[in-house]
């Protein structure tokens, strides 16, 4: 990882990393979430002045001016996740590894922290390792997708699109289709054929492709 074995050089590379807990309340340190995103950068060292600029950049980024003075236990589940993420960003690390981050969350909750991801890693750059057991999710949010078995071994890695192409492999995973993909399949046995869209956009520009093709 950044041509350093993570295993015993991790010293080196740790500010380049982020994480994210599934359990968020395991990571989360201040009382408020002011204090828990400071955290970072004074335990590096950095001046406090700095520090809190540093803070201000990542509370304004994800629109946590109004929570930033709250006693974190008073928050709900999708504001400590925000808070946790905050905290994993204050350092602008590289990479940001996130464990099953949507666990718990509401679908508006869910719907605005996929937002923040995708705008982060268009802007910023970072990249993301998200683990991940809903697939509608991941065919969102993926570039390159991996398959582990419950020993933990890699054993398929693809783009969504490969890697669900091949669902009599995925059942050995527990996995199921996506949701529009046996959509698709189920009208193609209708006799209407869209293709296979995996994402709702690909859906919806498959399906007005089809409809203007009718009207002509």
């Amino acid at each position: 990882m950044f041509g350093v074995d993570p295993g015993k050089e991790f010293s080196k590379i740790r500010k380049k990393v982020g994480v994210v807990m599934q359990d968020v309340d395991e990571q989360i340190l201040g009382p408020t979430v002011y204090d828990d995103i400071l955290f970072a950068p004074l335990n590096y060292g950095i001046e406090r002045k700095k520090a809190a600029a540093m803070a201000k950049v990542v509370i304004e980024k994800l629109s946590l001016e109004p929570i930033q003075m709250k006693i974190v236990n008073y928050l709900s589940g999708g504001e400590k996740k925000k808070v946790a993420l905050a905290g994993a960003l204050v350092m602008e690390p590289d990479l940001l590894i996130l464990d099953e981050p949507f666990t718990g969350l509401d679908p508006l909750s869910r719907r605005d922290f996929i937002q923040i991801l995708n705008e982060l890693n268009k802007e910023k750059g970072i990249t993301f390792i998200i683990t991940l057991h809903e697939v509608d999710l991941v065919v969102e949010m993926t570039d390159i997708l991996y398959l582990m078995h419950g020993h933990g071994d890699l054993s398929e890695r693809g783009k969504p699109d490969e890697i669900f192409g091949k669902f009599k492999n995925l059942e050995s995973y527990n996995l199921e289709e996506p949701t529009l993909t046996k959509l698709f399949k189920g009208l193609k046995k209708e006799g209407l054929d869209f293709g296979d869209p995996l994402r709702i956009d690909e859906a919806i520009q498959s399906i007005k492709k089809h409809w203007d093709e009718m009207k002509k």
